[in-house]
């Protein structure tokens, strides 16, 4: 086989991963739609695309030999016509072999092209993923990095790895997996009706962070991690939800430090080895022979003739884990713009093209045009696939079940008999209310008792049908009634769902989304920790802002771990005009113990606006701070307080020495004089003379010392009504105060811990 098959080959092995062709045991989500339709891509990548590249380089290729020999033979016979004694060494005839010579040799360059199909396409793909892989690639004068950033033209661009993709990893696929071997149809064919009443019920599990050393989420930046089978208790038999025993199969996830070579070969690795664990224990295992015979029926495919149920959904469940944690938005627009960078970072260099001669010229040319030829097909392809996933990802889902909460004072009370009769109801009322607390309490309930306690909620989910459909039927005008909705979904598509009821209409939203933390960490692709975590923000902060009114303000509770990342990725969705403020949120005043810095007593709470109408209001004073407050006017109650700064240095006229400047005082009113700052004496020149009933009050304690105020002079001048100025009998001098509005205070009921007021409210 020649180089250039060799390197044809290597390519058409990576387009079937990048086409999931590789993976015929994978029969969930996207992929099962790829395996029904690998026919048809499978003749794209043997035939068609063939086709499309002989006839890219025959056409090229031909056309440009054809054109040098033409070439040739012309300068040849202009040499002999004019009698040169020897024709091949003139040198027109001698650049014109050469470029002949060159276009004969272009078979090389289908090697090329081949090459550098492969090179760009594997750049971008990690396990079911396309996205801008790192490589560390040294930029030089000649050569830039491997990537080229999008941007703008503003003063700051927050970019990062997956800015242009929907995160669509869901933590619940980590924490749990369960499938049921007989309803395969590999143990169907095999076994028929066997078991047929009894489920035979298999959760595959990753220990949870809690749990000391075997912590799943604990992985440096540039640490793989991979499943392996729990060392102390691998598999076990646990009584599930309907009673019956169900198995069991724990994983850790976690770094490997045993790993060598690449990272899919060892990914199989320990798959493998988890495979023939439980092999070997479920044969003793007590109560587990049913197990044995529902996971050892064979599943054969065409690379894996020996293959059993279990291992095959063993591999379901690591892939759900290790592949697809992004969709690209636009993935044609991605690859096309990407591919023009690398063609003229990798293929055509400009300082190559300055000193080379004309063939070699032309030769890169002809490799260029080969090469984007093909390469679009390939990108058209890839991206009607990833165009398909992005639709389904973004078609708004189905609501499966909807149920309500109501009063019981909204219902007829031709309904309180059954009411009182179900006990899935009454126990309800009893975890939630403690009801078996209340007066007239009985089991079960009375009609009377529900008629004394009408603002218990009824759940229509503890009822059948009929009675939810005749409860709905006798409340008018439902939707108007509602006064909350509670989803139970997804984030992202629940956002989505809501999107056309309220648009454009929340008041306020407050998200507490997870920190990133060992403890909390979002499940992402290695290496892509902070980047996945930004864009599960970003995606969702996105419909968010959808559903806000221009008044609207937005909360995110975070930590110290994520939170620049989110304050600029906030800053660029809302604007910075927009940021209203970050409140320092005291979650626990005896501190968290951080490995190697400061113990950690609060989180954060970042707030934005929709629009400039967006505001923060205050919150309500207590009844002793109100007392304090002995004035008042249109606006409200107010105090007087000292004009003059009162501290340490910060308070001295040297700290800010444009706040040392005078008042001019007539009775209690005041006003400032023209003045110039002059800055080589660093003080204030006055311009203006004192009136004949006024005073010039500076900020001088009793003591002599030079403090300054509280304000500067624009702030001072935008409004003279805020100040009082009186005489004081304790000291023969001028005082000047000034009336500031009722502001917030500071104590421990405003920690949120077990003792505070914000305690239930906002808990992490």
């Amino acid at each position: 086989m020649s180089k250039s098959q060799k390197q044809r080959e290597r390519l058409i092995s990576l387009l079937k991963e990048l086409f999931q062709l590789d993976q015929p045991d994978l029969d969930f989500g996207f992929y099962r739609i790829m395996h029904a339709k690998a026919g048809q891509v499978t003749k794209f990548l043997e035939d068609d695309l063939l086709g499309i590249i002989r006839e890219a380089f025959g056409e090229v290729d031909e056309a440009r030999i054809a054109e040098a020999r033409a070439t040739y033979e012309a300068a040849r016979k202009h040499a002999v016509d004019y009698g040169a004694p020897d024709p091949d060494t003139t040198e027109p005839v001698k650049k014109a072999k050469a470029a002949w010579d060159a276009a004969k040799d272009s078979g090389s360059n289908e090697g090329d092209v081949y090459d550098h199909l492969y090179r760009f396409f594997e750049r971008y793909y990690d396990n079911g993923d396309f996205m801008s892989r790192r490589y560390f690639a040294r930029e030089t004068d000649g050569k830039a990095a491997p990537y080229a950033v999008p941007y703008d033209g503003r003063e700051v661009y927050l970019h990062w790895a997956n800015r242009d993709q929907y995160y669509i990893k869901t933590s619940e696929y980590l924490s749990n997996f369960t499938f049921d071997p007989t309803q395969a149809k590999e143990f169907k064919e095999r076994h028929g009706g066997l078991f047929k009443n009894k489920p035979i019920k298999v959760n595959c599990r990753i220990l949870s962070a809690s749990e000391g050393e075997y912590n799943n989420v604990k992985a440096t930046e540039q640490t793989e991690r991979f499943f392996i089978i729990h060392d102390a208790e691998p598999v076990k038999l646990e009584m599930g939800i309907t009673g019956s025993a169900e198995l069991v199969i724990q994983f850790q996830y976690r770094a490997d430090p045993e790993k060598t070579g690449k990272e899919g070969p060892w990914r199989k690795k320990r798959l493998a080895e988890a495979a023939v664990k439980v092999k070997e224990l479920l044969s003793g295992l007590e109560g587990a022979s049913d197990y044995v015979t529902a996971l050892m029926t064979p599943a054969p495919t065409e690379s894996v003739k020996d293959r059993t149920l279990l291992e095959k959904y063993l591999a379901q469940y690591t892939a759900r884990n290790t592949m697809d944690y992004f969709i690209h938005k636009d993935l044609g627009g991605f690859l096309r713009r990407e591919l023009d960078f690398y063609i003229k970072n990798e293929v055509m260099r400009l300082d190559d093209i300055e000193s080379a001669d004309a063939p070699r010229v032309e030769t890169y040319l002809a490799k260029v045009k080969v090469l984007r030829r093909i390469a679009q097909h390939l990108i058209d392809f890839l991206a009607q696939l990833e165009d398909f996933q992005k639709k389904l990802w973004l078609k708004k889902k189905f609501v499966v079940d909807t149920q309500y909460c109501i009063t019981i004072d909204r219902i007829p009370e031709e309904f309180y008999p059954e009411i009182a009769a179900n006990e899935t109801q009454r126990q309800e009322w009893v975890e939630l209310f403690a009801i078996d607390k209340f007066e007239g309490y009985s089991e079960p309930l009375l009609v009377d008792f529900l008629k004394e306690n009408t603002s218990l909620p009824l759940d229509t989910g503890s009822f059948n049908e009929s009675f939810k459909e005749n409860v709905l039927a006798e409340i008018q005008l439902l939707t108007n009634e509602k006064t909350g909705t509670l989803v139970h979904s997804e984030n992202f598509q629940a956002l989505r769902a809501l999107s056309a009821t309220l648009r454009s209409s929340v008041d306020c939203i407050y998200i507490d989304p997870p920190y990133n933390t060992d403890a909390s960490s979002i499940v992402y692709k290695n290496n892509y920790k902070d980047s996945s975590w930004i864009s599960l923000m970003e995606n969702r902060l996105r419909e968010a802002q959808r559903l806000m009114r221009g008044s609207s303000v937005i909360a995110v509770a975070i930590d110290d771990i994520e939170f620049s990342r989110l304050r600029q990725l906030m800053e660029d969705k809302f604007g910075q005009e927009n940021m209203l403020g970050v409140a320092v949120v005291r979650s626990n005043p005896s501190g968290r113990s951080t490995p190697n810095g400061f113990s950690e007593a609060h989180d954060y709470t970042l707030f934005a606006g929709a629009s400039e109408l967006a505001s923060v209001g205050r919150m309500p004073r207590t009844e002793k701070q109100i007392a304090r407050y002995a004035e008042s006017d249109e606006i409200g109650a107010f105090e007087w307080v000292n004009f003059r700064k009162h501290g340490g240095v910060e308070a001295s006229r040297q700290a800010r020495p444009k706040m040392f400047y005078p008042i001019y005082v007539s009775g209690d009113s005041i006003r400032l004089p023209e003045m110039s700052w002059n800055a080589e004496v660093q003080a204030w020149d006055v311009l203006e003379k004192l009136g004949t009933e006024e005073v010039a009050v500076l900020p001088i304690s009793a003591d002599g010392t030079e403090r300054r105020w509280k304000w500067g002079i624009e702030s001072v001048r935008a409004d003279y009504s805020n100040f009082y100025a009186k005489k004081r009998s304790i000291w023969p001098s001028w005082r000047l105060y000034e009336g500031p509005r009722e502001s917030g205070r500071h104590d421990a009921r405003y920690v949120v811990g077990q003792k505070g007021i914000l305690g239930d409210a906002v808990r992490h």
